[in-house]
């Protein structure tokens, strides 16, 4: 990966880790593979971009996010192994996972100009469903469910990363961080302070929806009509995009992306259950 000489970070120590490499970033903060010399442990070192490291609002965001994994505790979610300031810069360490992001596989299957098999959506659905349920019986919505948001390993074991648009139901909101358009669920695309269980759910969909018909239900250059078209609009049938798509899974996909949350199934054991279903009934199992 190329990285720029100018980089801030490289090179230097936040914690017990020293900033090697740059792994991505956003408009909020920076992700970097780093090294603990000390255990010999590689972490992912996420740091406040320096452009916005003197904004409080992102500060308080990022602390929050901190806060939130570090009480989360499950094989599928991304733990985090150290949260401080160095030289007035926030950083957290997590453990660093040696694969690539559901964004990147997805993309890799559309060049190749095929579809992920049933069985490795099944796979990564049920680790990522099972990894929500759990995040939410804590009191957390993700709020920015997507497959870059998504990392999978070689052996297939999926992680939830990136909380930093989490919300904890102990705390109230205002409602003012907006999800990713091409995933956000009608509900938060109106009001983040909307954002439930089955918003995280809903955006999951979308991914399978994106899986299943090889594009996503909602496209548009401006970002905020693909979000007003998840509010409005109901989303055009995958078996248009994939006809050898089975019916029963089409209706599973179609119930996930329900405008009425009640609509939705209600939890993410119970969709990918019906999932699981639909894949065995289509193949005749």
């Amino acid at each position: 990966m190329n990285v720029s000489p100018d980089d801030p970070y490289i090179g230097q120590q936040f914690g017990d880790y020293v900033i090697q490499e740059l792994l991505g970033k956003g408009g909020m903060a920076r992700v970097y593979r780093a090294l603990d010399p000390n255990l010999n442990r590689l972490a992912a070192i996420k740091v406040i971009d320096p452009g916005v490291a003197d904004d409080p609002e992102y500060t308080r965001r990022f602390k929050r996010e901190a806060q939130a994994v570090a009480k989360l505790t499950h094989p599928n979610i991304v733990s985090i192994y150290q949260f401080g300031v160095s030289d007035g810069i926030y950083y957290m360490a997590m453990a660093f996972v040696d694969g690539v992001d559901m964004g990147w596989l997805i993309q890799d299957y559309r060049r190749e100009n095929r579809l992920m098999s049933y069985d490795s959506l099944l796979k990564v659905i049920g680790q990522v469903a099972s990894a929500l349920d759990y995040a939410h019986s804590q009191g957390v919505i993700h709020r920015d469910v997507k497959p870059s948001n998504i990392m999978v390993t070689p052996e297939g074991r999926a992680y939830l990363t990136d909380f930093g648009l989490v919300r904890d139901l102990a705390i109230p909101t205002l409602g003012e961080i907006f999800g990713s358009p091409q995933y956000i669920s009608p509900e938060q695309a109106i009001n983040s302070a909307n954002a439930v269980p089955q918003s995280d759910l809903y955006s999951l969909g979308v991914m399978i929806y994106e899986i299943v018909a090889g594009r996503l239900p909602f496209e548009s250059e401006n970002p905020n009509e693909v979000a007003m078209m998840h509010v409005e609009q109901l989303p055009p049938s995958p078996r248009m995009f994939n006809p050898s798509l089975p019916a029963a899974i089409e209706a599973v996909v179609m119930r996930t992306l329900a405008k009425d949350i009640a609509v939705r199934y209600e939890s993410g054991a119970a969709l990918y259950s019906a999932l699981r279903q639909a894949v065995k009934l289509s193949s005749g199992g």
